[in-house]
């Protein structure tokens, strides 16, 4: 018997996917919420490179609902939402023993994150869930208006064990049918977490640095910290879960990516709209899992901070004013930035600027206070780069604060010794402590010693060096 199916959220994935669905003759029940009126009047139009389709309840076996007690039973509930309205699941999903649910019905949460199944679980059992995987290029570009782009290949894999292979075979299949490339993986946990490979770097810094994936790819700079995120998310499965995911697996996820059509990911669409962003089921919860688990997840934390700072409803309270000195001196080899290890870090000189005092004073008496060196002279200011840095796990609002990081690039005005000890003067809680202050390259391996929170400064110093990028 042919399976039904309900969307729960008719955007750029559930009104593609349930577009297909339909389109193939499937019976599909659609969920919208502002649209509702529109796509009632006008249908569900889905463009694609071929041409394009219109759904509607006198073309196709689909139906368009406005609140979900409307949605008639289905067999298969496909969420659709983005986990940052999970919270609305007790009132949208149908309850097992209830009208709205039909014996053998499988919840598939086709979401981001680690985990977004367990709030489906919560609401209907472990039993009954199922997650998917999507990887697809696709935007809602108005009412009822889907524009796929590429890819839309689907994952599925029980959440439990008391979920039957064959059902989620035939939701495969269902798939596959309406031109949608679908398998049935063994290990869910794992398709999450080397998912999370491609979505914490692109979907990040897509945010961050305000890219899409065609110019991350062409900027060996911004490459260079992709690589990075994606060893660390690497890393964190292996720490928090047992899962191997390999140099190949990273490099084939870069080569996609520069095969893709250029792309905005869908946290950049939710920050340009502003809607709150999936910071936490993205970055927040495998930073969180990492740290717990023993690993550093530095440059997943300095993505989070900046994100944070970047999200609908992050507190507004008047950002502290860092003043950071990125010095160099140029060398045979190439140009060296002035760093310091402090306790068990390395960092920039940077602190905070009194309320008064003008920015490019503020750098230099930090470069004095933190190690010493005043032969330095101010050779122009870099974008100021915000954070909102943490306490705790990250959640605690009391615990935060907002910073604006005002960087500059200075340099030597004499030569400097490669190390030298320095004991931290002026006013802050470091000063009297000793700290070593040395030289690192400016490009290549040595830079990621340094505290990641500095890193969107340097990659613009970096920048300033054309004739020193590396390869990538």
């Amino acid at each position: 018997m042919a399976l039904t199916y309900a969307i729960l959220g008719t955007g750029a994935l559930g009104g593609y996917y349930g577009g297909q669905l339909a389109k193939s003759g499937r019976r599909v029940h659609f969920l919208l919420n502002s649209d509702y009126e529109h796509v009632q009047q006008q249908g569900l139009r889905v463009d694609t490179p071929d041409g394009g389709y219109t759904i509607t309840p006198d073309t196709h076996d689909a139906s368009f609902h406005g609140t979900a007690h409307d949605v008639p039973p289905a067999d298969v509930v496909l969420i659709c939402l983005k986990t940052t309205h999970n919270q609305l699941l007790p009132e949208l999903l149908p309850k097992p023993g209830t009208a709205r649910w039909k014996p053998g019905t499988v919840v598939v949460t086709l979401q981001n994150g680690l985990h977004p199944e367990r709030d489906a679980a919560a609401v209907v059992g472990e039993e009954h869930v199922a997650g998917g995987l999507c990887f697809l290029c696709s935007n809602k570009v108005g009412p009822g208006h889907i524009s796929y782009l590429d890819y839309g290949f689907i994952k599925l894999g029980a959440h439990a064990p008391g979920m039957h292979r064959d059902r989620l075979a035939q939701i495969a299949a269902d798939f596959r049918e309406a031109g949608v490339s679908c398998d049935v993986v063994d290990d869910l946990v794992e398709a999450r977490w080397k998912k999370l490979v491609w979505n914490v770097p692109y979907n990040g810094l897509s945010v961050v640095l305000n890219l899409t994936t065609d110019k991350m790819m062409a900027d060996p700079d911004v490459r260079e910290r992709v690589v990075a995120l994606m060893r660390e998310v690497a890393a964190a499965a292996k720490a928090v879960d047992g899962k191997t995911i390999d140099e190949a697996f990273i490099q084939q996820m870069l080569t996609n990516t520069e095969k893709m059509a250029p792309y905005k990911t869908s946290m950049m669409l939710d920050h340009e709209a502003g809607r709150a962003m999936e910071v936490e089921a993205i970055i927040g919860d495998a930073l969180r899992a990492s740290r717990d688990a023993g690993t550093d997840p530095r440059w997943m934390y300095g993505t989070y901070a900046e994100l944070r700072a970047n999200q609908r409803g992050a507190p507004r309270a008047p950002a502290v004013r860092k003043a950071a000195a990125c010095l160099i001196r140029e060398t045979p080899d190439g140009p060296e930035l002035l760093v310091f290890d402090h306790a068990n870090h390395t960092q920039i000189p940077k602190g905070s600027a009194e309320p008064d005092e003008p920015l490019h004073q503020a750098v230099r008496r930090e470069l004095v206070e933190e190690t010493g060196v005043s032969a330095a002279t101010v050779v122009e200011p870099l974008k100021p780069v915000p954070y909102l840095t943490t306490c705790g796990d990250g959640r605690d609002e009391a615990r935060q604060e907002r910073q604006t990081w005002f960087g500059f690039l200075l340099r030597t005005t004499e030569p400097l010794p490669d190390t030298w000890e320095h004991r931290i003067t002026g006013v802050g809680e470091d000063s009297g402590i000793s700290v070593r202050c040395r030289w690192i390259p400016l490009f290549g391996p040595a830079s990621a010693d340094l505290d990641t929170l500095a890193w969107p400064l340097i990659c613009q110093v970096r920048g300033l060096y054309t004739g020193h990028r590396p390869d990538g």
